[in-house]
């Protein structure tokens, strides 16, 4: 049985850090009637702790284990009484109202909350944001408490899996997680990369995503269709700690990869999420996240990887997947690795080092791009075979300086039967608008080889020579 740390907490104070969980002030009592002292408290039970949700309407009630749950007001009643608590005694002797009623109407005007959101790394209790709204969190992450121990298996996938300089990257991102994940504090959360792991099927990438989900408290969703745009719907992800994308026909439009590429950036380096469930009202809260997504190595799976422009390459840690050897039983293979999950934590927390070659202030651990994943993806981009056929048209033999002229006139050029790479150039460009795309994309990419100008109404790209311009390669 892993040992598991029950997320419990009180009111937070908004925006303030700590180094350790937070040791909060004491929360509000609103099923303690007031005004009879604590001899009335030590006659009869102590009602349970619950708060009122102004936006459902209902009532949220701490369990022993330190959650909240929704509970109906006849099932309040009968909790009550549970605890010995004596609901249809009076309350005072002014007042004609019950003990029940009272800490009903206290909770509904001292106790309320704005929303209920079990929100990514914070504990169970009512989180108080910048602006002042009160977030009841019913429950948080089941973390793993670190104990000493063997973790053999874990090794072994570690090494069959990633091997060589790329495991000190992974390794590195997990303990930056956990450490963060510990401190239930977002100030003191730092950006993260995105995990991308790119692999034969089957290999065991996606199983790892769901070691790293056991160590991250066990809450997952997948928030693919959100990223692209497709839905407007995310409470889901602002519930979970690991955000994780498994193999998946991407969206190829221009519009769906924006979108992606966008939302990596903003996910990497804002904890703050502006959180839309359905039938709910929008608001915003610090949550804790990390992303992964698994990609088989073909065109048809690759292409859901963004393209690595200067914006996004600090965002991603690019790693190649080998095979791992695997039990058949999925079962049998989740039970193995989870006994080791304590002892695995145990070992990134307190005996694994960032090699300081590796370290970030930002990140905590350095970006990586796998070279052979990097070549891969030069291969299923469009824009990179139409860097190929720029360089090779106008550069092949070394030249140095400056072309300049309109996307009308360059696909002219390139498409020319005299062009050396024409017949590539009239397979990969149908017409001149595709070649602006192209180049736009190359800026983007490459801002000190490709640059647009417009003069008296004329749009103009000025593409500078390899050698008069040292690009910056993805594989940097």
């Amino acid at each position: 049985m892993i040992p598991l740390a029950t997320a419990e907490t009180r009111n937070a104070k908004p925006g303030a850090a700590r180094s350790e969980p937070p040791q909060a002030s004491q929360p509000q009592k609103p099923g303690t009637p007031a005004g009879n002292g604590a001899s009335d408290a030590a006659r009869e039970g102590k009602p349970p702790e619950f708060h009122y949700d102004k936006e459902k309407r209902q009532y949220w009630r701490q369990t022993p284990r330190g959650e909240f749950m929704p509970t109906s007001e006849t099932d309040l009643r009968r909790h009550f009484r549970l605890e010995g608590v004596e609901v249809d005694a009076p309350q005072g002797s002014i007042f004609k109202v019950t003990k029940f009623d009272a800490a009903i109407c206290t909770a509904q005007n001292l106790s309320a909350v704005d929303n209920v959101v079990a929100l990514a790394g914070h504990k169970a209790g009512v989180f108080i944001s910048q602006d002042g709204r009160k977030v009841l969190v019913p429950r948080g992450p089941r973390v793993i408490v670190p104990l000493p121990g063997e973790w053999k298996n874990f090794e072994g996938l570690l090494a069959e899996l990633f091997g060589g300089k790329q495991l000190l990257h992974v390794l590195s991102w997990l303990k930056v997680m956990l450490e963060d994940l510990l401190t239930f504090t977002p100030s003191a959360w730092r950006h993260s990369q995105m995990l991308v792991l790119v692999g034969d099927t089957a290999c065991g990438k996606s199983f790892f995503q769901k070691l790293i989900t056991a160590l991250a408290g066990g809450r997952e969703n997948d928030p693919y269709s959100w990223m692209v745009g497709k839905s407007d719907f995310n409470e889901h992800i602002a519930e979970s700690e690991h955000l994780a994308m498994g193999d998946k026909q991407p969206f190829r439009d221009q519009k769906s990869r924006g979108n992606f590429a966008s939302k990596i950036k903003e996910l990497a380096v804002n904890s703050e999420l502006a959180i839309h469930g359905k039938g709910k009202k929008q608001f915003s809260a610090p949550c804790f996240r990390r992303l992964s997504l698994s990609a088989n190595h073909d065109s048809d799976y690759l292409t859901v990887i963004p393209m690595l422009d200067e914006s996004v390459k600090d965002k991603l840690m690019l790693v190649k997947c080998s095979k791992a050897t695997m039990v058949d039983d999925f079962g049998e293979n989740m039970a193995r690795f989870t006994r080791e999950l304590p002892a695995f934590a145990h070992y990134l927390l307190r005996e694994f080092t960032i090699p300081e070659s590796m370290r970030s202030q930002r990140f905590g651990v350095t970006h990586y791009l796998n070279p052979e994943v990097v070549e891969m993806l030069e291969d299923f981009e469009p824009h990179l075979k139409f860097l190929a056929l720029v360089d090779g048209t106008f550069f092949a033999k070394g030249e140095q300086g400056f072309i300049r002229e309109t996307p009308e006139k360059l696909h002219a050029m390139l498409v020319d039967s005299n062009s050396p790479l024409h017949q590539q150039a009239r397979l990969l460009l149908s017409n001149s608008i595709q070649c602006g795309l192209m180049l736009t994309r190359l800026a983007a990419a490459y801002p000190a080889r490709f640059k647009k100008s417009k003069s008296q109404g004329v749009r103009r790209w000025t593409i500078a020579s390899p050698e008069t311009a040292p690009e910056t390669s993805p594989e940097e």
